[in-house]
């Protein structure tokens, strides 16, 4: 494809997704949108496509290689550039800037350095790839669908993927990890109760943050992305969930499960 002239079709890109999957140690159950938000900036192919396009735009436009006018006309640099940005959420605001649904978003290719415009852009790849997740099946959507564009902003991903290291916190950042509840939908012997009292059902904000026998008093973090998926985690809460995960994991494999 090049990558200049014509995009790849999305299908192949996230079969490219899928292959890398075992290289990055997510589990299999991992959420291919949630996963890519943690962890693909830097190495989806869609997105490594975008961030190409517009260090070889940036450098048209340095050697007037270029006019705004041929976003319009296909098989260019700046058309492939601009249908990439609009297919992820932008729409152009002027000569060579494209706006999303935050500032921080923002890619301009005049005011911009273009590590800025990069970051800027899978910023919003990111958030494209929420709004993906929002529209899929997956049972807690309506649970983190409140989640704020002002919110989602301010993750500090690279913390993230450091705290990610510990496979439990891993499995939860990606969507993986399901509760002793959610697990027994899967396995008709898998423990279905709170491995702190052990008589409550264990669905996920009981067994997090809820139950009075907990080892730990942590409170309940205000954003519902961070009880649920760890997103914007302090250290101190992502070592509890990661104590949480390898509990319930300890419990279901001790009884044969999984």
């Amino acid at each position: 494809y090049g990558w200049v002239a014509r995009l790849p079709p999305q299908t192949s890109l996230w079969k490219c997704w899928a292959q890398v999957r075992r290289a990055q140690k997510c589990h299999k159950a991992a959420n291919k949108h949630l996963r890519a938000i943690v962890y693909g900036g830097n190495s989806h192919l869609d997105m490594l496509i975008g961030a190409s396009l517009i260090r070889v735009v940036a450098r048209l436009i340095t050697g007037q290689g270029v006019q705004w006018s041929h976003r319009e006309v296909r098989g260019n640099p700046l058309a492939t550039l601009h249908h990439w940005l609009t297919d992820h959420g932008y729409a152009a605001s002027g000569p060579w800037v494209w706006d999303s649904d935050h500032p921080t978003f923002k890619v301009d290719l005049l005011q911009m350095p273009v590590k800025a415009a990069q970051h800027a852009a899978r910023q919003g790849w990111r958030w494209c790839q929420w709004q993906q997740f929002l529209w899929g099946p997956r049972h807690e959507v309506e649970e983190v669908s409140s989640l704020d564009v002002n919110v989602f902003a301010c993750i500090n991903w690279d913390e993230m993927r450091k705290f990610s290291k510990e496979p439990a916190f891993r499995a939860i950042v990606t969507g993986a990890f399901m509760s002793p509840s959610a697990m027994s939908h899967r396995h008709d012997n898998c423990p279905t109760v709170c491995p702190w009292c052990q008589s409550c059902l264990g669905h996920w904000n009981h067994v997090f943050w809820e139950c009075t026998s907990r080892p730990e008093t942590i409170a309940c973090p205000t954003q519902v992305v961070t009880a649920r998926f760890g997103w914007g985690a302090t250290a101190v809460e992502a070592a509890w969930m990661t104590k949480v995960a390898r509990e319930i994991w300890d419990v279901r494999h001790l009884g044969g499960v999984g």
